[in-house]
């Protein structure tokens, strides 16, 4: 998969990058997968990562960038800041979007290749709770591109949200 990050959510954009380039995703896994809705990676959803991780972020909504079908946003426990924990991303996989979760969680980012990678582990067999009966492991790399090699590669225009 490749993720445009967008300028309008710096600290998320950031956060990101600084922890791929730190290698932190690569050692953990998606792990929730939630059938029309989302599949979701990062670090496990426990106390030793909630409520007090040291990678919380203020959120960065933008009526602009919404919960559409391939949006990466980053994870969140409940709570009254809607502090997003930048250990978690979630790419939604509903081709109508999940609007729903418009200023509640913020989107930093879109898949704008590998649609089909979303669809095909959004369709690995899960347990009860959503998570994969099988580790899907990630590895997450910073690559920069300039806005012909975006538009070429992937027929991707910069100036589209």
């Amino acid at each position: 998969m490749y993720f445009w990050l967008y300028d309008e959510t710096p600290e998320h954009q950031s956060t990101f990058i600084e922890l791929a380039e730190e290698q932190l995703y690569d050692q953990w896994t998606f792990n929730r997968v939630a059938l029309d809705f989302v599949i979701q990676a990062g670090c496990p959803d426990d106390s030793e990562h909630f409520p007090d991780s040291p990678w919380l972020i203020e959120p960065e909504f933008n009526d602009d960038i919404t919960h559409k079908y391939g949006a990466v946003g980053m994870g969140r426990d409940e709570n009254p800041g809607k502090l997003s924990n930048g250990c978690q991303f979630y790419i939604i996989s509903n081709e109508e979007g999940v609007h729903r979760l418009d200023g509640e969680y913020t989107v930093f980012g879109t898949v704008i290749g590998g649609l089909d990678v979303v669809e095909a582990i959004e369709h690995v067999e899960t347990d009860d709770s959503d998570q994969p009966v099988t580790d899907i492991n990630i590895t997450v790399t910073i690559e920069h591109k300039t806005a012909q090699e975006l538009l070429d590669e992937f027929d991707w225009d910069v100036d589209a949200l």
